[in-house]
C-alpha cells in the first residue's frame, strides 16, 4: 500500500537544519515542541523502522535524524494549531488507513501461513476439468436441499455407470455456461476457481468423480480429465504499434497497416530486435529490441499474455495482437517454471488475502477470540427472537416497529472481553513492639471481576433489518439462524477491532505515525505545494532570478526525415529542398503507400537527443544521409541555436519545484521560532552506541 505519509522519512527530509538547544529534562523525555514532550521510545522506534545499517546508532547518523523529526514534529505541531485533525476529510482519510492497516491484526497467522504454502503447492500444476451444478441456495429449506441433493446424487449415479458427460451435463447442469461447453472447463490453476470448487479439483485423483459436494452456488459433480505442470513465466519481447479505443478509425486504420508492414518485415527475414528499435512505440522496451522482464499469469493485459504463453519455442514470433493499448508482436525469449517458494511468497499472499481463503482464516481467528473472551450463548432467548421473524425476511422486506424493538432488552449472547484489575494497594502495617508477634497479615484481594458485553435482541433485529437480503427459496428460520451467527461474528471481530490500540503497541504507535503523516502532507500542500502552483507572480519572479541556472545546450532547429532505403530519402530531399511542403505534407506524400517508408521529427533538437545528430556537421543546410537501423536519415537544419535560458513554459515543474523549497525554508524558520525545540542533550547521548 502506497501511503501519501511517508512524509514521516520522505518529506521531513526537505527540512533545513536549525540550530537545537540543550536542556535537563526528564531523562525518558528526548525533546520537547513548544513545551511538549516527545519521548526517547518515540524517536527511537521511527528511527530504527528508517534506518537499518549497522552504525544506524552512530551520533553523526542519530543527530541528522533528530534534526530532521524535531522539524517533522514542529509542523505537526502546527497542523494541530489549525484544528487540520478536526476536519471531516481528515476523519474519514485516517479511518480509511486504520481500516487497511487493522487487517493483519484480524487476522490468524497460522492460517495465513498455511494457506500461502498450499497455494505454492498447487501453483505447480494445472487442472483440466468438467462439472455439472444442480443449483441450490446457501439458506435454502431442508426440505428444497435434500431435493437438489437427491437430483445430483442421481446425476452422479448415470455418469458412474457410462454415461457421456457432456450430453449429460447438456441435458442436467445449471451452470449458464454449459450450453457452450458442455460442462467443459478447459485448463485451471490456483486461484481461478472459488476455494471449495479449487480443494475438491486439486485432491481428487485425474480420471475420477468427485463425490458430490456444496459450494454457495449449489450441489457440484466434478470430473477431473488431466493435469499438467504449470505454464510458469516467461520472458518476450514485443513491438508496439499504439492504438487505443479511443482513437478515430482514421488513426486505428494506420496503426493497423503499420504491424502489418512490420510483420511483412519479419516474414521477409528482417531481424526483430532491430525492428523494434526503429518501429515500436513502447519507450520502456524499444531501446532494448523490445525485451521485457519477466512475467507470469496475471502480470499483463489477458491478450498479451494469452499470446506470450501460446508461443511453444524460443524465438517463436505471435502475430499481431490487440490489446487496450495498441497491436504488439511477440517474440518469446525465455521460459521457466513456478518460481520457489520465497520468490513467490509476497504475491502468493496478497492473493490469499483477496480469496475466499480469507473466510477460512476468519472462521480460524473467530472460534480463537470467542474461546478468549468465553462467549456465551442464552439459546430460550434467541429461539423466542427468532420467532419473530416471518416470511418477508425470505423476501428481504422483513420490518418491525421502533417502539417495539426498544423493548427488546433480552440478552442473546454475553462476552467478557477483558477483566477488571482491583487496583494493588501497600497496607502500612503498624510498629511491632520488640518481643511481640507480628499480627497476620491481611486476607489477599479478591481476584478481578467478570465484566460482561451483552448483546440484546434488539440489537440483533436491527442487524437483521440492516443486513437483510432477497434468500429466494430460503427458510425463513434457517435464514434467521444464519444471521444470528454472522451477527455474533460481526459483533466479536468489530470488538476486537475496537481493542487493537490496546492490545498491540505497534499498532498503536503506527495509527500515530499515520495521524501525523496525514496531517503533515495536508499541512504542507497547504503552506508549500499549493501555494506556490497558484502564485503566478511569485513563481515568476523567481523564474527570472534563476533561469541563467537553467540553460539549453547547443541546440539545431529542423527536421529529422528517418527514410526505409536511399530510394526513397532521395526523394524525400529533393521535397525538402525545395521547400514548400511541411513536414507533415511531405509525410503524407511519401508514407500514403507504406506508413513504414517515412518517419518524420520536428523541433529543436540537442546533440544528445539523437543519434543522427551527433553524426552531421552542425551549419545550416540538408546534411548528409547517415546509416542507423537499416534506415537512411538526414538532417534538415534551419539554424543553429547557441545555449539560452529555457524558458518557463518548457520548465515550468522544475521552477515550481524549486519555488517550493524557497517557501518551505521561509515557512520552517517561522515555525522554528513559534515552537521551540529544547532537546535533552543526556537523553541523546544515552542512545549513541561508542
Amino acid at each position: 500500500m502506497i501511503f501519501r505519509s511517508t512524509l514521516v522519512a520522505g518529506l521531513l527530509v526537505s527540512s533545513l537544519s536549525q540550530p537545537v538547544q540543550a536542556q535537563a529534562q526528564d531523562p525518558n523525555v528526548l525533546f520537547t515542541v513548544g513545551g511538549k514532550p516527545v519521548s526517547i521510545e518515540e524517536f527511537r522506534a521511527v528511527y530504527m523502522k528508517n534506518n537499518q545499517s549497522k552504525d544506524a546508532f552512530s551520533e553523526k547518523d542519530l543527530r541528522e535524524y533528530l534534526d530532521l523529526y524535531t522539524k517533522f514534529k514542529v509542523k505537526v505541531s502546527e497542523a494541530f494549531e489549525q484544528k487540520l485533525d478536526t476536519s471531516s476529510a481528515f476523519k474519514n482519510e485516517l479511518s480509511s488507513y486504520r481500516n487497511q492497516l487493522a487487517q493483519p491484526y484480524l487476522r490468524d497467522k497460522q492460517t495465513i501461513d498455511k494457506l500461502v504454502q498450499e497455494a505454492w503447492e498447487r501453483s505447480k500444476t494445472e487442472i483440466r476439468a468438467s462439472h455439472i451444478l444442480v443449483r441450490v441456495t446457501e439458506n435454502a429449506s431442508p426440505s428444497d436441499t435434500l431435493t437438489a441433493f437427491k437430483r445430483i446424487s442421481e446425476i452422479r449415479n448415470r455418469l458412474v455407470k457410462g454415461e457421456e458427460f457432456g450430453a449429460v451435463a447438456l441435458e442436467s447442469s445449471e451452470d449458464p455456461s454449459v450450453k457452450q461447453n458442455k460442462g467443459d472447463l478447459g485448463w485451471f490453476g490456483v486461484f481461478r476457481m472459488i476455494y471449495p470448487f479449487e480443494n475438491v479439483a486439486y485432491t481428487i485423483p485425474k480420471g475420477q468423480f468427485s463425490p458430490v459436494f456444496r459450494t454457495q452456488f449449489g450441489y457440484h459433480i466434478l470430473y477431473k480429465k488431466d493435469e499438467r505442470p504449470s505454464l510458469g513465466e516467461v520472458r518476450a519481447a514485443h513491438i508496439m504499434v499504439l492504438s487505443r479505443p479511443s482513437d478515430p478509425d482514421s488513426l486505428q486504420t494506420v496503426a493497423k497497416s503499420r504491424v502489418d508492414e512490420i510483420e511483412k518485415k519479419l516474414k521477409a527475414g528482417e531481424n526483430f530486435e532491430s525492428l523494434a528499435r526503429q518501429f515500436s512505440e513502447d519507450p520502456s522496451s524499444s531501446r532494448n529490441g523490445g525485451a521485457m522482464p519477466w512475467f507470469g499469469t496475471g502480470r499483463m493485459v489477458p491478450e498479451f499474455e494469452e499470446a506470450a504463453f501460446a508461443l511453444k519455442n524460443v524465438n517463436d514470433v505471435s502475430a499481431p495482437v490487440k490489446t487496450a493499448y495498441g497491436w504488439h508482436i511477440i517474440k518469446l525469449l525465455e521460459k521457466r517454471g513456478v518460481p520457489p517458494f520465497e520468490e513467490a511468497k509476497a504475491d502468493l499472499q496478497s492473493k490469499v488475502e483477496r480469496d475466499q481463503r480469507l473466510y477460512t482464516n476468519r472462521t480460524n481467528l473467530l472460534a480463537k477470540l470467542k474461546k478468549e473472551y468465553n462467549v456465551t450463548h442464552f439459546n430460550a432467548a434467541l429461539e423466542t427472537t427468532l420467532n419473530l421473524l416471518d416470511s418477508n425476511l425470505v423476501s428481504g422486506n422483513f420490518k418491525m416497529d421502533s417502539a417495539k424493538i426498544a423493548t427488546l432488552n433480552q440478552k442473546l449472547f454475553d462476552f467478557a472481553p477483558v477483566p477488571v484489575p482491583v487496583p494493588s494497594t501497600t497496607v502500612k502495617q503498624p510498629a511491632v513492639a520488640k518481643g511481640k508477634k507480628p499480627a497476620a497479615p491481611k486476607a489477599p484481594v479478591a481476584p478481578a471481576v467478570r465484566n460482561t458485553e451483552a448483546r440484546s435482541a434488539a440489537d440483533f433485529i436491527k442487524f437483521v433489518i440492516k443486513n437483510q437480503a432477497p434468500a429466494e427459496g430460503a427458510d425463513a428460520k434457517m435464514l434467521g439462524r444464519k444471521l444470528y451467527e454472522s451477527f455474533v461474528d460481526d459483533q466479536i471481530m468489530a470488538y476486537e477491532d475496537s481493542r487493537l490500540e490496546q492490545k498491540y503497541p505497534e499498532f498503536k504507535n503506527l495509527m500515530t505515525e499515520y495521524r501525523e503523516g496525514i496531517l503533515l502532507f495536508d499541512l504542507t500542500d497547504k503552506m508549500v505545494w499549493t501555494k506556490a502552483v497558484q502564485d503566478s507572480v511569485g513563481l515568476k519572479a523567481y523564474y527570472e532570478k534563476v533561469k541563467n541556472n537553467h540553460l539549453w545546450g547547443e541546440r539545431v532547429e529542423g527536421g529529422i526525415f528517418y527514410c526505409a532505403n536511399e530510394k526513397i530519402a532521395s526523394r524525400v530531399r529533393k521535397d525538402v529542398k525545395k521547400g514548400k511542403l511541411t513536414g507533415v505534407e511531405i509525410l503524407k506524400k511519401h508514407a500514403s503507400d507504406n506508413p513504414l517508408n517515412l518517419r518524420v521529427e520536428e523541433g529543436k533538437f540537442e546533440k544528445s537527443a539523437k543519434e543522427v545528430l551527433g553524426k552531421i556537421t552542425w551549419q545550416p543546410g540538408i546534411s548528409e544521409d547517415q546509416k542507423i537501423e537499416n534506415q537512411v536519415v538526414f538532417v534538415n537544419v534551419k539554424r543553429v541555436l547557441a545555449p539560452e535560458p529555457k524558458l518557463l513554459s518548457e520548465i515550468r515543474g522544475i521552477i515550481t519545484s524549486e519555488y517550493q523549497n524557497v517557501l518551505e525554508k521561509s515557512w520552517i524558520d517561522s515555525l522554528m521560532k513559534k515552537y521551540p525545540v529544547v532537546v535533552n542533550e543526556a537523553a541523546f547521548q544515552s542512545m549513541i552506541k561508542r
